[in-house]
């Protein structure tokens, strides 16, 4: 008896959960117009990430060390199976938005497709985030509950330890209750710079992905720089300050229908510095700076900066009162008496 075959499409994306987070709505609208079946190959960290309730659109995640297993057994099966390696650097240095890039790169026109970030609740996660709540301390009157994520890696997005201090400590002078998220992992390559605050109010390594975003929910707002958290919010209600250095706001912020998004960009001549690298004085610059200083070129996405390389963008454009101004815009007027 012949097998029938069905269309397998295979995104291949290993680096960046917000980067797999964005194939998303090209998964839901190759699945449209294709009737295709849908794969996201990507690292096993983030396969272990994503592991729990089925996420529409995709129906496989696969460790991208196994894809030609994964290939193998579905050529076997009778399907066809098109693979599509979404790492290209043009889809972070464009001059648009990443998921319009990743759209087009299929044909796709980005001003008539659905564009939203959708995951589906996980219940448990949920209950743990809820319980945990019953048990944080709480202002008196509380203004509100914003999280932060103060990220250190790449040197282009990372916005300095004592900025996230102080502005940790105001917001607390001013009734928020505030949580930081993310990872300390030294196993990412990432992490996140550990703040003075209260330690239950610190859930860094004890929230894994589905319970930040049930968290997510049940919050005001998350600050962020350009990385995964900005894209797991995309999926929830709650306000976004987003720090962008590289790139703009409205090229990373999520699209969504509920939700404010709020971008804080610096006053750099060179912003967004990141599409300079299709300007050629720029790109041969900043090549003879990483050879002469022994930095494999690889590094360029994480290192990259036009102004010799001293980040000011980060370490004084982008000012904690300007953080602080746009978080408090995102909260009620009036403190909420707490339970």
């Amino acid at each position: 008896m012949e097998r029938s075959m069905s269309l397998v499409h295979l995104l291949k994306r290993t680096a960046g959960l917000g980067d797999v987070l964005m194939l998303l709505p090209v998964a839901r609208a190759l699945k449209c117009r294709d009737h295709a079946m849908i794969a996201v190959s990507t690292d096993a960290k983030i396969v272990q990430t994503l592991t729990g309730p089925a996420i529409p659109d995709v129906d496989f995640f696969i460790d991208a060390a196994r894809q030609d297993d994964f290939i193998a057994t579905q050529e076997n099966a009778g399907h066809q199976v098109m693979t599509h390696d979404m790492n290209h650097p043009r889809h972070s240095l464009q001059r648009s938005h990443q998921i319009d890039s990743f759209l087009a790169s299929f044909g796709l026109d980005p001003a008539v497709c659905d564009k939203e970030i959708r995951l589906p609740q996980h219940q448990a996660a949920f209950d743990m985030v809820d319980f945990y709540l019953d048990e944080a301390p709480s202002p008196s009157e509380m203004r509100g509950r914003v999280l932060l994520h103060p990220a250190s890696g790449a040197l282009n997005r990372t916005w300095p330890q004592k900025n996230w201090q102080e502005l940790a400590d105001r917001l607390a002078a001013a009734h928020v209750q505030v949580f930081t998220i993310g990872n300390r992992s030294t196993a990412t390559g990432k992490g996140a710079f550990p703040l003075r605050l209260d330690q239950r109010l610190d859930v860094v390594d004890k929230f894994g992905f589905w319970e930040t975003i049930e968290l997510m929910k049940l919050a005001d707002c998350v600050i962020s720089t350009d990385s995964a958290p900005i894209q797991m919010a995309a999926a929830t209600g709650i306000a976004i300050v987003g720090i962008y250095s590289i790139t703009k706001g409205e090229w990373r912020l999520p699209f969504r229908s509920q939700g404010r998004s709020l971008a804080i960009e610096p006053g750099c001549r060179f912003f967004p510095c990141y599409p300079l690298m299709y300007d050629e004085e720029h790109f041969h610059k900043a090549c003879a700076h990483f050879d002469a200083q022994g930095i494999p070129q690889q590094n360029m996405l994480y290192e990259w900066c036009c102004d010799a390389y001293s980040y000011d963008c980060l370490k004084s454009a982008i000012t904690v009162d300007e953080v602080f101004d746009a978080a408090m815009s995102t909260l009620p007027l009036q403190p909420l008496s707490s339970p």
